[in-house]
C-alpha cells in the first residue's frame, strides 16, 4: 500500500487538494484537469473528474464519492408546508435532505427554524422527531411547528418538561437541554434538531453527553447556530463529531491542525508541573472552512442573500413568563374593575370616557410591567444567546425599572433613557466601538432622532401604544446608511392558553394600514381608539 500523499475535499463544483510541498506532487497535480493553485488556502483546485486518478495515486478522498451521483432534486417536495421559503432557504432544505446530518450556521435572522421545519415536513417518515432547545424557546418552537407544519398525526407536537419521564404520544417532541439527560434513555428519535447548538460545544457537560447519545442512532441530525464558531475553532469539534464522527474523530489532531495547538506547562496542586494542550488559537481556517462546506455545513450571511430579503422583517419570539399567577390575578382585577364601571353606568362596554381612559391606561401599564418582569430573565438569556453571534443589537423597553435592570445585567452596553445626559456619546460609542455591541434605549427617549445603523437587529422587550412609535423605534436602524436587511425581534410575554397584554398590543400594532393611519391622524377606526380595542380584547 503506497503512503498517503495528501487529502482531497469536495466543494460544490470542484475538488480541493492539500499536500505537503513536493516538486513531484506539484507536477502531478498541475497535470490534472482544471488545476489551479489557490494561494489563500495553500491548496490546488481541480476538476471533479480528477477524483479517480487522485485516489489511484495515493490521495485520501474526504466526502468524495467515486460512484456517479444521481441528479439532486432542484426543488424539495414540501407538500403540506404552510409557509413560503426564500431561494436560499430552499437551498438549505435541499442540502439537508441530501446530507441528513448538517450544521445550518446562517447568520441570525435568516430563518434557520423554518428551514429545519421544512425538512421535517418533507420527511414525515422520520418520526418521532425531537427538537432540543433552551427552555426559553420551547414555546416558540411549538408555535412555529403549529404555524408551518401540515395538520396531521405525524406532526402532532408535545412539549416535555420536568425530570420524571413518562410515555408521550406525539410525532414531534420538544425538550430543553437542561433536562435532556433525564429523558435520554426513553426517547428514540429518528430525527433530531439541536437549536442554539453552541449550548453543546463542551463535550464534558451533561447536556452535551446526553445530546450525543440521543443522536447516535438518529437518521437525521440538524444543528442550528448563528454563532461564528470559526472564531474559536475548538468549540466546533464536539458539534462536528456528533454530525460526522468518522470525519471528525480526533480531538488532538483537530486542535493541532486548526487551533494552533501547542503544549504548555501548568502548575498543579502541590507545586508540581505538567503539560497540557492549549487549543485556544486559530490556524488553517480556509482549509477548515472548505472541509466543513464539503461535509456538513451551510452558512450564509445577510449580505450574501440581501437580494432575497425585504428591507425590514418582524419576528415574534414568545417567552413563557415566570409569574403567570400574578399576571392572571392583575388581569382579572382589571376585568372586575371594568364590570364594576358597567354596573355603575359610567361605561357602556364599548367606548371609554376620557376620565375612564386615563384610569384604564394606568391599570394596563401595570399589567404591561408585570408581563415585562415575568419574561425578564428569559429575555436576558435570549439577548445573551444573540450576543454570541458577534452582531450588534438594539433593545427597546419602556419602564425605568426594566431599563435599569438591563443596564446592570449588561454593564458594557450603551444606554439612552429619559435621564441620560450624554446621549450622543452613548450613540457614538455604539456606532463606532466594536466592543460595544448592545444598545439599551427607552421607547420615548431613544425612539426618535438617533441613528443606530451599526446594528441591523432591533428587539422590543416592551411595546408602545401607537404603531407610529413602534415604527420610529425600529427605524433607528432602518435608515439611510443601513446596508443590511433589518430584523425586528418582538419578545412577547406568553401564557399557554391565554392571550397576554403583549400579544394583544402586537395584534393591534399589526392591523391594517388604515388603523395605523387613523391613530396617526387622530381619527377613530370603527368608532374605537387603540385603548378601546385593547380593553375589548382584555375583556374577551
Amino acid at each position: 500500500m503506497q503512503p498517503e500523499k495528501g487529502r482531497v475535499i469536495r466543494r460544490e463544483d470542484h475538488l480541493v487538494v492539500y499536500f505537503r510541498y513536493d516538486p513531484e506532487i506539484v507536477r502531478f497535480v498541475k497535470s490534472l484537469p482544471g488545476s489551479k493553485y489557490i494561494p489563500a488556502i495553500r491548496a490546488w483546485k481541480v476538476s471533479l473528474s480528477a477524483a479517480p486518478i487522485l485516489a489511484e495515486n495515493g490521495f485520501r478522498l474526504q466526502g468524495v464519492s467515486l460512484e456517479p451521483e444521481a441528479e439532486p432534486e432542484s426543488v424539495p417536495d414540501l407538500k403540506g408546508f404552510k409557509g413560503s421559503l426564500y431561494p436560499y432557504q430552499m437551498e438549505a432544505v435541499a442540502f439537508t435532505l441530501k446530507k441528513k446530518r448538517v450544521l445550518i450556521a446562517d447568520e441570525m435572522g435568516l430563518g434557520k427554524t423554518v428551514q429545519a421545519l421544512a425538512f421535517l415536513q418533507a420527511r414525515k417518515d422520520l418520526r418521532p422527531a425531537l427538537i432540543v432547545c433552551p427552555a426559553s424557546l420551547k414555546l416558540n418552537w411549538k408555535r412555529e411547528c403549529e404555524k408551518f407544519l401540515e395538520d396531521c398525526p405525524e406532526n402532532r407536537v408535545a412539549v416535555l418538561s420536568g425530570r420524571n419521564p413518562g410515555k408521550v404520544q406525539a410525532g414531534i417532541l420538544i425538550i430543553n437541554y437542561d433536562i435532556l439527560d433525564a429523558w435520554v434513555d426513553y426517547l428514540k428519535p429518528k430525527a433530531v434538531i439541536g437549536d442554539e447548538a453552541h449550548y453543546i460545544k463542551n463535550s464534558k457537560a451533561a447536556r452535551s453527553k446526553a445530546f450525543k447519545k440521543i443522536c447516535r442512532n438518529a437518521e437525521a441530525v440538524i444543528l442550528l447556530t448563528g454563532t461564528p464558531l470559526l472564531n474559536r475553532p475548538i468549540e466546533m469539534f464536539n458539534l462536528l463529531n456528533i454530525l460526522a464522527p468518522h470525519e471528525f474523530d480526533n480531538y488532538i489532531a483537530f486542535g493541532k491542525r486548526y487551533c494552533s495547538g501547542y503544549r504548555r506547562e501548568i502548575v498543579v496542586r502541590g507545586g508540581g508541573k505538567r503539560l497540557i494542550w492549549d487549543f485556544s488559537g486559530r490556524s488553517n481556517l480556509d482549509e477548515l472552512n472548505e472541509r466543513l462546506k464539503s461535509t456538513v455545513m451551510i452558512r450564509r450571511l445577510k449580505k450574501d442573500v440581501l437580494k432575497d430579503l425585504p428591507s425590514k422583517r418582524i419576528a415574534v419570539i414568545p417567552i413563557e413568563i415566570s409569574n403567570p399567577e400574578t399576571y392572571i390575578k392583575v388581569e382579572e382585577d382589571f376585568i372586575n374593575w371594568l364590570e364594576e364601571k358597567v354596573r355603575e353606568g359610567v361605561y357602556d362596554g364599548r367606548r371609554l370616557s376620557a376620565a375612564l381612559k386615563a384610569e384604564a391606561m394606568v391599570k394596563i401599564e401595570y399589567l404591561k410591567q408585570i408581563a415585562a418582569a415575568g419574561k425578564f430573565q428569559s429575555a436576558v438569556e435570549w439577548i445573551r444567546d444573540f450576543m454570541e453571534s458577534g452582531e450588534k443589537l438594539v433593545v427597546f423597553a419602556h419602564h425605568k425599572e426594566i431599563i435599569n435592570a438591563l443596564a446592570e445585567t449588561f454593564p458594557k452596553s450603551a444606554v439612552v433613557a429619559g435621564d441620560t445626559k450624554d446621549r450622543m456619546s452613548q450613540v457614538d460609542r455604539f456606532q463606532n466601538d466594536p466592543e460595544c455591541r448592545l444598545f439599551i434605549g427607552s421607547i420615548q427617549a431613544a425612539g426618535v432622532g438617533l441613528t443606530l445603523t451599526a446594528a441591523s437587529n432591533v428587539a422590543f422587550l416592551e411595546y408602545p401604544w401607537r404603531p407610529a412609535d413602534f415604527d420610529q423605534c425600529a427605524d433607528r436602524c432602518h435608515r439611510i446608511g443601513q446596508k443590511s436587511s433589518v430584523t425586528v425581534w418582538c419578545l412577547v410575554a406568553s401564557i399557554e392558553g391565554l392571550s397576554t397584554i403583549d400579544e394583544k398590543i402586537l395584534s393591534i400594532l399589526s392591523q391594517k394600514r388604515e388603523t395605523a393611519e387613523a391613530v396617526l391622524d387622530g381619527k377613530a377606526v370603527r368608532g374605537k381608539t387603540v385603548i378601546d380595542e385593547l380593553v375589548e380584547k382584555i375583556k374577551k
